[in-house]
């Protein structure tokens, strides 16, 4: 990115929000991985309860494909700045991963953040990084409603594609797979079992309305 596109490597350095509701949500996030992490290392060091090897080669697998989307979405769009603003001449994005969902970015980033704590084999880090997709859904509402008023053409964009993972009918599928999820982890905090956890079927995310 430092040399094949310096303009937007500066765009992602700077993490200066100038609205008032963003950057409430970056300071939760970054409070959300710091105590997010330390529980991680806490855990290691007391040993307190450690998942499975084989949930950490699964997170493995999520962060890796999931980095891989997140390069693509930065090699896409070239106006993705790391705030909330828009640029002389931006125009919307509307092929590749943006023509599925208008938020790949943020789809990304959900799994790619929540396969963290399994990496590092901590539950209780996990239940805390649990708040990052009800975060990004209050940062897309409030990016959206920016985005109508100051870049032509979103509005007639926002109605024609999904918003992250969930059908557009649906914006707070987010809400919905942390609590159906949650739940599922609970039985395999009391269980110990690793099939009370493995058996959350697809079906369920769909019944859900996480998945279309």
């Amino acid at each position: 990115m430092m040399f094949k596109n310096p303009e937007l490597l500066k765009k992602r350095l700077n993490a200066k929000e100038t609205r008032k509701e963003q950057n409430s949500i970056v300071k939760l996030c970054g409070l959300m991985f710091l105590v997010g992490f330390l529980v991680a290392g806490l855990g290691f060091r007391f040993k307190w309860y450690v998942l499975p090897k084989s949930v950490a080669f699964i997170g493995t697998i999520i962060f890796l494909v999931s980095y891989t989307i997140y390069a693509e979405v930065l090699r896409e769009n070239t106006y993705l700045s790391r705030t909330i603003e828009t640029t002389e001449n931006q125009q919307v994005i509307d092929k590749g991963l943006y023509g599925v969902v208008r938020h790949p970015m943020y789809s990304a980033t959900l799994f790619l953040f929540l396969a963290m704590p399994l990496i590092l084999g901590s539950i209780y880090s996990f239940f805390i990084f649990l708040l990052y997709p009800v975060l990004i859904v209050k940062r897309i509402q409030d990016e959206e409603t920016f985005l109508e008023k100051e870049l032509d053409g979103y509005l007639e964009y926002k109605q024609t594609r999904i918003i992250l993972t969930c059908p557009k009918r649906q914006n707070f599928g987010a809400f919905r797979f942390v609590v159906a999820y949650k739940r599922q982890l609970y039985k395999f905090l009391r269980t110990k079992n690793p099939s009370k956890f493995y058996s959350f079927r697809v079906e369920e995310f769909k019944r859900r309305g996480f998945l279309a």
